[in-house]
């Protein structure tokens, strides 16, 4: 078994001119967390770099390096998906957008930073070390790898970087073992 005392943490820091870390009682209304959850933590470091069969991310710290604030908005959705198109007619895949659109609200954070601090932890059977794993993980910081859209890092804006004291925040990457 991994001991998780050995296994190395990696800080980033991620922020963007909004956020949203749905809350589930808003059902179809979207409303935010104040702070992002373990679960989406895990996710914007999968985007980063995964590999579930050799090990996972433990959320050690997330700390919020701006003060919360949110902002309200709508905007239009449809009801229903696109019909799956038939072959040899197109036309039967129409939606009417008119009669299939709602509005919903939103409650989203505005000009968020959090600092993340997470460990590299190998599963038991993984034949390699927690160090290989983690310079993996800071190879692709430094190339920009990330995927858009994945697990909430880059929704609705949100950016990830540099965690170095001192060093400047957007545009600037890197992680900083603890």
């Amino acid at each position: 078994m991994t001991n998780i005392l050995n296994c190395p943490q990696v800080t980033i820091t991620v922020w963007g001119d909004f956020a949203l870390f749905s809350r589930p009682e808003g059902k179809v209304e979207r409303i935010t967390y104040p702070v992002p959850t373990p679960s989406a933590v895990r996710g914007m470091l999968a985007s980063i770099y995964s590999k579930p069969a050799e090990f996972y991310w433990q959320v050690q710290r997330i700390e919020v390096l701006k003060k919360i604030q949110y902002a309200t908005f709508k905007r239009n959705e449809l009801k229903s998906k696109m019909p799956r198109i038939p072959a040899g007619n197109p036309m039967k895949a129409c939606l009417l957008i008119e009669e299939d659109r709602t509005q919903r609200q939103s409650v989203v954070l505005r000009d968020v930073r959090y600092r993340i601090t997470a460990q590299i932890v190998p599963r038991p059977d993984f034949p390699g070390s927690a160090i290989q794993l983690y310079n993996q993980f800071e190879r692709r910081v430094k190339r920009g790898h990330g995927r858009p859209g994945v697990s909430g890092l880059f929704h609705l804006g949100l950016h990830r970087g540099n965690a170095y004291p001192g060093e400047p925040g957007p545009g600037a990457h890197g992680v900083r073992r603890v």
